[in-house]
């Protein structure tokens, strides 16, 4: 990137709800003025479900046993269709000036995709792009989810990366909106 340094704010553990008001507010500013520094929040979730844009309502498979879970349901302005977030999940939420760092959102995603790669690259794992859809698999298996949100020229929303969730929730979902997607995390992966 080109433009001036970043800011990196780790959250901690969050609600989601908090998290998304902070990503608007630094949005907001971001477009009043571009020449302060970009963000990049890193959080981890309380259980929550968050629908995209395209999110068909379907796709939350069991209703009833979110609701007794106490898992929220939070519409949002990212891309995609619902997928969860919740304890054990890594959350990445940059909040840059594409235009000023010279990138377009394909290159966002491809950014955002390489992170996935590359952290799994780490532990010995080959994280792959999907022809199909955005995120990391491993093998046939997503573990980084994407869904960014674009608006004049300014992300926001981002990526998380299953480290160690409780995997069960994605199981009361069709994450992605896809039928039979199998879900994994790095501690499934490595088998500790």
């Amino acid at each position: 990137m080109t433009g001036p340094p970043f800011i990196i704010k780790d959250l901690g553990t969050t609600r989601y709800e908090s998290v998304l008001e902070i990503q608007r507010r630094l949005h907001h500013e971001k477009t009043l003025d571009r020449t302060g520094a970009d963000t990049i929040i890193i959080t981890e979730h309380r259980h929550v479900l968050t629908l995209g844009r395209s999110a068909d309502p379907k796709n939350l498979l069991a209703k009833e046993e979110l609701e007794r879970l106490g898992v929220q349901v939070v519409p949002t302005e990212r891309g995609g269709d619902v997928t969860y977030h919740g304890p054990g999940q890594l959350v990445v939420y940059p909040i840059l000036d594409l235009k000023r760092n010279g990138i377009s959102v394909s290159k966002l995603v491809y950014l955002l995709e390489d992170i996935g790669i590359r952290f799994l690259a780490l532990y010995g794992l080959e994280g792959l792009r999907s022809p199909v859809g955005r995120g990391v698999f491993v093998e046939d298996r997503k573990i980084e989810f994407i869904g960014v949100a674009i608006k004049k020229y300014v992300s926001y929303h981002g990526l998380s990366f299953n480290v160690s969730p409780d995997l069960r929730y994605f199981s009361l979902i069709r994450p992605c909106g896809i039928e039979g997607l199998k879900v994994t995390s790095l501690v499934q992966e490595l088998g500790t």
